[in-house]
């Protein structure tokens, strides 16, 4: 009987390549022999890396471990990865132990490698408000195995470090008796395994404070160059205490910021700190800010003299009344993404952003029917300001599906000068690209003859990028066939692929 070592290579590649091919069985023909380890890895690989991106791989970490890290640390090959996405196990709210030991096979694959230039770490899979709760002890073991990961990232130069989600010990929290007893219960049996290593540099004891410190700069300078925070665990302590030292003494330049789960108040108490640390930030990007106080923002943006990249992404933001708050020049901003009432916020100042070069205005998602008559009033005061200033930057509009479908009311509105200003259209032809996102989670085929009639409205755009869900049931190759070319368009961009659009006259 033919085994199927006797097949020829091409033909096994065909097999395996093919996307019904289970994963789990390509992992085990890794493990078989040698051929069959050099064939499969490469196609194990290629299938957890990013698309079109291959040296760009997302290890999602697995409770058995049997996992592509698990893959990575025996491959007898390994590609040049330069960026790794780590997406840890959901954890468990009864206990921090389960989540350790991925820390420990995290680093010590880290610490193997020459370097490493971009890193996420995904603590929570599911984004889940389980807090791991735990005493001292686990206290300690999680600042020692989570401070040694991110000082060994730091060390084999990373440039880019992203933290998302996880709420492990991030603030007190009594667990119910059923789950107390079950992680004492946990405890005692962990205690006859081998202790865990405690002398680790990055845990200082002072009585019962725990404290999380990077390495020093002055033995592993910082190349750390950009750095984004989307969860607590890096702006409550211990963590903070690892997150301020880095961003003062690395050459960070681009700064994002995002809320997890946490309450607000933890983002206003920790900014003025953050602050005082990034002075030389050149890019910032608030993600998600509709949870933060525009004061609040706004002071911390009035301590960045040298910003060129600034994004407030708000789309919840209707109020028509002036932002309270510190105006600041922005002298050195190029690119400014936001909504309308930042937009009109930062023009107060009379001398705003003379640099500037790009405007992004960010609409509101969740709007009355009024709000979209707002959009000609808003670009209006926007344009006329800024050419009384001789300033010409190139403007685009972000929105969602959920305007797209409002088209009919706003073409037939305003298609015969709904304005002082030259009408509605006169001021959409300022607009140069059209960013549409998908809204709730859906964009339809019955969606694309909005997109079609937008782009009619916009006569002067160069540039339309369009992101599905995965619950869309259109893809790009018909987008494409739907829309026509233009004397400025002959592409659109859906899911960051280009599609040529093709005349159908």
């Amino acid at each position: 009987m033919a085994r199927l070592t006797d097949l020829p290579t091409e033909i096994l590649v065909d097999v395996l390549e093919d996307p019904s091919f289970p994963s789990n069985t390509l992992y085990a023909l890794v493990l078989t022999c040698r051929r069959l380890h050099l064939i499969a890895l490469s196609i194990y690989f290629a299938r957890h890396s990013r698309a079109g991106t291959p040296r760009s791989m997302v290890v999602r970490m697995r409770a058995d471990r049997q996992d592509l890290l698990a893959t990575l640390q025996m491959a007898l090959f390994v590609p040049e990865i330069k960026d790794f996405t780590f997406i840890f196990p959901h954890p468990s709210c009864v206990t921090i132990f389960p989540l350790l030991p991925h820390l420990r096979r995290v680093q010590r694959y880290i610490a193997r490698l020459q370097s490493v230039q971009k890193v996420t770490l995904q603590l929570d899979e599911d984004r889940s408000r389980c807090l791991s709760v735990g005493g001292p002890r686990a206290l300690r073991d999680w600042t020692t195995h989570l401070g040694g990961l991110l000082n060994c990232i730091v060390t084999k130069g990373c440039t880019s470090l992203t933290m998302r989600y996880g709420n492990q010990l991030t603030k007190p929290s009594a667990p119910n008796p059923d789950a107390a007893r079950r992680g004492v219960q946990i405890d005692r049996l962990l205690t006859f395994l081998p202790a865990f290593i405690r002398s680790s540099p990055t845990v200082q004891r002072w009585g019962s404070r725990v404290e999380m410190t990077p390495p020093s700069s002055s033995r592993h300078p910082y190349k750390l160059q950009s750095l984004t925070i989307q969860s607590p665990i890096l702006i409550v302590h211990p963590g903070l205490n690892w997150t301020l030292p880095i961003l003062k003494h690395s050459q960070i330049t681009s700064l994002t910021l995002g809320r997890g789960t946490e309450e607000a108040s933890v983002w206003t108490a920790v900014l003025p700190q953050i602050a005082s640390a990034v002075w030389s930030l050149t890019s910032l990007t608030f993600l998600d800010a509709d949870f933060l106080p525009s004061a609040d923002i706004l002071e911390f943006i009035s301590h960045l003299p040298l910003l060129e990249y600034l994004a407030i992404l708000s789309r919840r933001d209707t109020e028509s009344r002036p932002l309270v708050g510190p105006l600041s020049p922005l002298r050195h901003l190029e690119t400014l993404r936001t909504s309308p009432t930042f937009v009109r916020h930062f023009l107060r100042h009379p001398a705003c952003f003379p640099q500037i070069k790009s405007i992004c205005i960010l609409w509101p998602d969740y709007y009355t029917p009024s709000t979209v008559g707002v959009l000609g009033p808003v670009l209006a005061e926007t344009m006329d300001t800024l050419h009384t200033r001789g300033l010409s930057p190139s403007l685009s509009i972000s929105f969602s599906s959920v305007l797209v479908m409002d088209r009919a009311d706003v073409s037939a509105k305003y298609s015969h000068g709904g304005f002082s200003h030259g009408g509605f259209p006169s001021l959409l032809q300022d607009i140069i690209a059209m960013e549409i996102t998908s809204f709730n989670g859906t964009f339809w085929a019955s969606d694309v003859p909005y997109v079609t009639a937008w782009i009619a409205l916009c006569p002067r755009v160069q540039r339309v990028d369009i992101t599905l869900a995965e619950s869309s049931n259109v893809d790009g190759p018909y987008i494409a066939q739907a829309l026509e070319p233009t004397e400025f368009l002959n592409k659109v961009t859906v899911d960051g692929t280009d599609y040529a659009l093709v005349c159908c006259c």
